[in-house]
């Protein structure tokens, strides 16, 4: 006989391992769970350019992240596939990004130019 564990965090079933497979791949998709901005900005691709937005109350949640490329995400919103910016929104696990470290990501005094806690750290 088998002992199920079961435990209920914010409207979360999370099932012991031993039961239905690995419980890590159950709950391992990474997605959005909060639009910040007013309006998110949707893009075509990862750097191109801007083909719309929405209003915050217009985007369902959660959504999942399908790819990362430097400071925006690939996302399915209402059956259309689109990029946003990171900035616009909050995942429910963080993101690693990686800084740049080339002469353009670097300013006159060789320092890092991000605007993010942390990131370009491994420029020093």
């Amino acid at each position: 006989m088998r002992i199920v564990s079961l435990c209920l965090a914010s409207s979360l079933l999370v099932l012991s391992p031993n039961v239905f497979g690995n419980a890590e791949t159950l709950n391992s998709e990474l997605k959005v769970t909060e639009v910040i901005s007013p309006k998110l900005f949707l893009f075509s691709d990862s750097d191109g350019t801007k083909v719309g937005e929405k209003n915050r109350s217009e985007v369902p949640i959660p959504l999942v992240i399908l790819e990362q490329n430097g400071m925006r995400i690939k996302v399915k919103i209402l059956d259309q596939v689109v990029w946003v910016r990171l900035n616009q929104v909050r995942t429910n696990r963080p993101i690693q990004l990686l800084a740049d470290c080339s002469p353009k990501g670097l300013n006159a005094h060789g320092k890092t130019v991000m605007a993010t806690r942390g990131l370009g750290e491994e420029c020093k």
